[in-house]
């Protein structure tokens, strides 16, 4: 794969003894591919952290211009928590490029992990099995995709190797990688009914397709016996099929025994005996000889059907590990047909994948779920086997495992729609004894959402809200964790802003499961009962909140219709499913008026702002009709009623919207899903600036305030990019800023940082 690159050449290593990676410049400057081959070697502690550092978002690095890259290997260190090292890379000098605009204060490192390898992103398409084979002592990965294809990727490169095999017809459900005699091959079987046999270095295809099933075939795995290589698939009609890769041919008749399509297939070696287990949608699991066909052990399972299975040996016995209909793992004996041990629980969402890997001469299982996470166990014990292997940005729902020059190696696979839907998904390989956990700076574990900015006692504190549920301060000057997170949502925490009650400084959330809630940010106590402040219905409600002083009340803004059972001041009727905007009195907790109404489409994003005196909301909508312009509504909130006609912004959903005061007047900032960001004077309605510089991606962040007497804002995005705005010339300040992981979240404390919240991470910038 091509790599970016500018006239410098990189800088030679500090001194002649030492690695080259522990120089800054080189890291910055030098092509990914003259890197790579680095990472491996680094063995003393300064080049081992600038590996890791390096391999954090070498995936982004392949293709970045030295100044993209500098900024991420800044981030990706302060990340984890080198400080120093941060700064070099900050400061490293580049021809024809000004000096880094802004420096990482501090950022967290939530999805960092040792055993971290790389990882490779997959372009459109949608993955529905994933293999790994090493070869010539080189990782490749093969993953079957929804419209027939198999790619071959090599992740130490991030390329595609050669062209798509194309060949099946829908889905390919399943791939296998084994060896036939000294020749690497795959081995697939799809939705059209056939199983395919493949060279998987030249990538073309070995004889006729195999046909004989009569369904779907959802899983293949290929073993050694009787001197030869096996295939052995298995579809919905029930049946398992055993075959010659060399010759095509159907050895033996179907295997039958289950009572519903078999999903899952699974191959060892127990006492020299090739084994073969399978899972079905009956809930079963089985083992079989594939030369003979014969059954062994006794049948296993339960409720729920088993899409995932992995064959190993526990203590001599043999076994299979299996996900189910939750969120735990669980490995049964095949030889008794009883579950050994408890379930193998910890991940919080349903396990898709499971697979078996030797570590340290120990069975372990291996789980992915699409709580993002991959997880090792003792396959004996059932115990967790070190920290979460974590910065997947998707659900795991495919695993493989594999051994490059004996060391073990696990291949997760992911996409935001689980394959189905034409989104980038993700390949990442992990080391996982690679090395032992570090103390690197934790925080959220199911992406940050939400930020703000509140002093206490003098001094600034963030604080993010995420999809774990809770929200966490933080020093804003140093990335000190303050007490414990705040708990008490069942759901993610959306959005977060900072009140005045009369006992003081408050902070106002509210999650997924549609309540508001009031903290005192100083102890940590929730003050009050939780506001029932929305009604999460599954039917779009969004969680958008904003807080604002009403007639010298503090009131909360927020989206979504009022739960049942509240009330509006006003004694007449409203229509609920015209609501949109609603208002809080958050000393109460009682409704303020009639829901703001006027709006067309759903709300997608929610601000407040004082003009002229006067309390204002915004809100951005998504349009419910195809096709149609995204816009944003400004409301009086003295009277309730929208202060003019709605302002277009682009196509799609209005993903995020800022407003700042100057004065009597104020400015206004939104982004909508096509990447358009609009700028407007509020008091004129007039856009301001060419309005020419957009974003690459749909806008989902927004932030503005006023530093040093001038209105900035900042926007943010799904590919990762911020820009800073100057609302009064409406242009960019600086090139983007590029961030590794999705943009959900960004604020602006008073001393001018800029806080943004990235995938699980939090990071604070400042200027030099």
């Amino acid at each position: 794969m091509p790599t970016t690159r500018r006239d410098a050449a990189p800088s030679a290593p500090r001194s002649p003894s030492a690695h080259p990676l522990t120089d800054p410049a080189f890291l910055v400057t030098a092509a990914a591919a003259d890197v790579q081959p680095l990472l491996d070697s680094a063995a003393d502690p300064a080049a081992r952290l600038a590996a890791g550092v390096y391999r954090t978002s070498a995936h982004r690095h392949r293709e970045a211009v030295p100044e993209v890259r500098r900024q991420l290997l800044a981030l990706d260190a302060a990340r984890w928590g080198a400080a120093e090292l941060a700064a070099e890379l900050a400061a490293v000098p580049l021809p024809d490029v000004a000096p880094a605009p802004w420096r990482v204060r501090w950022a967290t490192g939530a999805e960092l992990t040792p055993a971290f390898r790389c990882a490779v992103p997959v372009p459109q398409g949608g993955m529905g099995s994933v293999a790994a084979l090493a070869v010539d002592g080189r990782l490749h990965v093969v993953t079957g995709d929804f419209d027939g294809r198999l790619r071959r990727w090599d992740p130490a490169t991030g390329g595609e190797c050669g062209a798509p095999l194309r060949g099946h017809r829908g889905v390919v459900h399943a791939v296998a990688a084994g060896w036939l005699g000294e020749r690497p091959v795959l081995v697939s079987g799809g939705s059209d009914q056939t199983v395919r046999r493949w060279d998987l270095m030249t990538g073309q295809p070995m004889g006729r397709p195999l046909r004989g099933h009569r369904g779907e075939v959802h899983a293949v795995t290929v073993v050694q016996a009787g001197g030869r290589l096996l295939a052995v698939s298995g579809a919905k009609d029930r049946t398992l099929r055993v075959w010659d890769v060399a010759t095509g041919e159907l050895v033996g008749r179907p295997l039958t025994g289950h009572t519903d399509g078999v999903l899952a297939l699974s191959a060892t070696v127990a006492g020299g005996r090739a084994v073969i287990v399978s899972g079905g949608a009956d809930g079963m699991l089985r083992a079989w000889d594939p030369l003979t066909g014969e059954g062994l052990g006794r049948p296993a399972g339960g409720p729920g059907w088993r899409t995932s299975v992995a064959a190993l040996l526990v203590d001599g016995r043999l076994c299979a590990a299996t996900n189910g209909p939750d969120t735990a793992a669980q490995v049964w004996d095949l030889d008794t047909g009883e579950q050994l041990g408890g379930p193998l629980s910890g991940h919080t969402a349903l396990v898709d994948a499971v697979a078996a890997i030797e570590l340290d001469g120990r069975p372990h299982v291996v789980t992915g779920s699409r709580d993002r996470t991959v997880r090792l166990w003792d396959a004996a014990t059932g115990q967790p086997v070190g920290p979460p292997l974590v910065g997947h940005p998707a659900g795991v729902w495919a695993l493989a495992t594999s051994s490059v020059a004996g060391r073990p190696q696990v291949v997760g696979a992911g996409a935001p729609g689980y394959g189905y839907e034409d989104e980038e998904g993700e390949i990442r390989v992990w080391e996982p004894s690679a090395a032992p956990p570090t103390g690197l700076p934790g925080g959220h574990d199911r992406g940050v959402r939400a930020v703000t900015t509140v002093l206490l006692d003098g001094t600034a504190h963030v604080v993010t809200g995420g999809g774990d549920g809770t929200l966490r301060l933080w020093e804003a000057a140093g990335g000190r964790p303050v007490r414990r997170p705040l708990t008490g949502h069942t759901h993610a925490v959306y959005a977060v802003a900072e009140a005045r009650l009369d006992a003081g400084r408050c902070l106002v959330s509210l999650g997924g499961d549609g309540t508001l809630r009031r903290w005192d940010p100083v102890t940590g106590t929730e003050l009050g009962r939780p506001m029932p402040a929305g009604q999460n219905d599954g039917l779009g409600w969004l969680p958008l909140l904003a807080t604002v002083d009403l007639n010298g009340r503090a009131c909360a803004v927020t989206s979504g219709a009022a739960p049942d059972g509240a009330g509006v001041d006003d004694e007449d009727e409203e229509d609920e499913e015209s609501e949109t905007v609603r208002i809080w009195d958050l000393a109460t907790g009682k409704p303020v008026g009639r829901p703001l109404t006027g709006g067309s489409g759903t709300v997608a994003s929610l601000a407040t702002v004082v003009v002229g005196g006067r309390p204002h909301a915004l809100a951005g909508f998504h349009a419910d009709d195809c096709g149609l312009d995204g816009t944003v509504l400004l409301w009086d909130l003295g009277t309730g009623k929208p202060a003019g006609p709605p302002l277009e912004v682009g196509e799609g959903e209005v993903g995020a919207v800022a407003a700042v005061p100057v004065g009597d007047h104020g400015y206004a900032i939104a982004g909508s899903e096509d990447g358009q960001v609009v700028i407007w004077d509020l008091p004129t309605r007039r856009p301001v600036g060419s309005g020419e510089h957009h974003h690459q991606a749909p806008v989902s962040a927004a932030a503005a305030a006023l530093l040093a007497g001038r209105p900035y804002a900042a926007t943010g995005c799904e590919n990762g990019r911020v820009r800073v705005w100057d609302l009064t010339t409406g242009e960019p300040v600086g090139p983007a800023l590029a961030f590794p992981l999705p943009v959900h979240a960004l604020a602006w404390s008073t001393a001018g940082q800029l806080v943004v919240g990235f995938g699980d991470e939090v990071a604070v910038l400042e200027r030099p």
